[in-house]
């Protein structure tokens, strides 16, 4: 019986190694991502605080009458996922949801508003779309992802709502499957597919982010490190942009091509240029894109022609994470903190709190939403 014992334990200690070197081969990336960020434009005052909320929130869609709904990240595990800002305070929607007939949120990122005013709201575990009208509180559409749309260990991360609402476009970052791809919803059609799977484009890059100061690999075995993530849509509906995490070129690619599902996406995809270690994105009637620098807590924005330029940088910025304008030029960011969230005990994440959402004045006009 004991050479038995000695047999399984020596078995275990094989397999415990090969996991080890299993994860730390597929799952570590090192750090050193190129830093991007230069010399700001606006210094921090620029920076209004919003909402100081007890729970990080991960994204936010500002409607036209400058209504603030948020996801809190599904990491510090709030007890409720989704609700509205209201005064600067979170105002739950759990209730207003379950009226609707409605399985209450429990893993949403991503929330958008269409040009009709409805909001759309991305959920994981099931992977599924909720459209709203917030007014009547009536439920627009619901829609179940299948696993051909969304396999298993999928995550649906954030998503582009077409102006008049008939294509959303969703971003599979692959962190834990590593098949990062995007899925294209059609609708009016009610149908989903995939494009780019595992695609140069869409794949992470070999790096892993440090966040003011704390290096996001953990237990020496997994790098904070998605694929695709961050996505933002121009306002003529034509272009998309899109990214992972810590690859260092933005791409973008025609949005006709991606709404035909038997097409090979990848012959048009184009490198739109550099970029920053990039969560949140989005767009302004310009044409300019503006992403997060989680690395240096910066905000910047990019143009086709001047490439790279910083608005804002500042520690009050902890893990700049969605964008969204407003009607007027304002562009509000929310904070996640990941960095002081993730594998957090509850105690250590509410003694890092409040955590914030700011805004600042960038033009004189803008279409809010996303």
């Amino acid at each position: 019986m004991g050479g038995l014992v000695k047999k399984i334990l020596f078995l275990m200690l094989v397999l415990a190694a090969v996991f080890v070197v299993f994860m730390r081969v597929v799952y570590v990336e090192p750090s050193g991502f190129p830093d991007r960020s230069g010399e700001p434009i606006y210094d921090d005052s620029a920076l209004e605080l919003v909402a100081n909320l007890k729970y990080p929130p991960a994204n936010i869609a500002v409607n036209k009458q400058g209504r603030i709904f948020v996801t809190l990240h599904p990491e510090a595990k709030p007890p409720s996922n989704f609700g509205e800002i209201v005064n600067g305070n979170f105002v739950d929607w759990t209730e207003i949801i379950s009226k609707m007939g409605v399985e209450p949120f429990s893993d949403a990122y991503g929330v958008r508003f269409d040009q009709k005013g409805h909001l759309w709201v991305l959920d994981n575990y099931p992977a599924r779309l909720i459209a709203i009208d917030i007014e009547s509180k009536n439920l627009i559409q619901e829609y179940h992802f299948n696993s051909e749309a969304f396999p298993f260990l999928s995550h649906a991360n954030d998503f582009q709502v077409s102006s008049d609402g008939k294509f959303i476009y969703i971003t599979d970052d692959g962190l834990f499957n590593r098949m990062p791809a995007l899925v294209v919803y059609d609708a009016q059609s009610k149908k989903a597919w995939r494009h780019l799977e595992s695609d140069v484009s869409v794949k992470a890059g070999n790096f892993a982010p440090v966040v003011q100061g704390v290096e996001m690999t953990k237990l020496g075995l997994f790098s904070i490190n998605p694929g695709v993530d961050g996505l933002a849509l121009s306002r003529d509906d034509k272009w998309l942009y899109f990214a992972s995490f810590s690859s260092d070129k933005m791409y973008r690619v025609d949005t006709q091509y991606l709404q035909n599902s038997e097409l090979d996406v990848s012959e048009y995809v184009e490198i739109a240029g550099d970029k920053t270690f990039t969560d949140g994105m989005t767009t302004d009637l310009e044409g300019r894109v503006y992403l997060s620098d989680i690395e240096h807590s910066a905000i910047v924005r990019w143009d086709l022609n001047q490439g790279l330029e910083t608005l804002v940088k500042s520690d009050k910025l902890r893990w700049p994470d969605g964008f969204s304008f407003d009607s007027h030029g304002n562009l509000y960011v929310t904070c996640s903190a990941l960095h002081q969230v993730i594998l957090k005990t509850s105690g250590d994440i509410q003694r890092q709190s409040p955590f914030q959402v700011y805004k600042m004045k960038i033009t004189e006009q803008s279409v809010a939403g996303h």
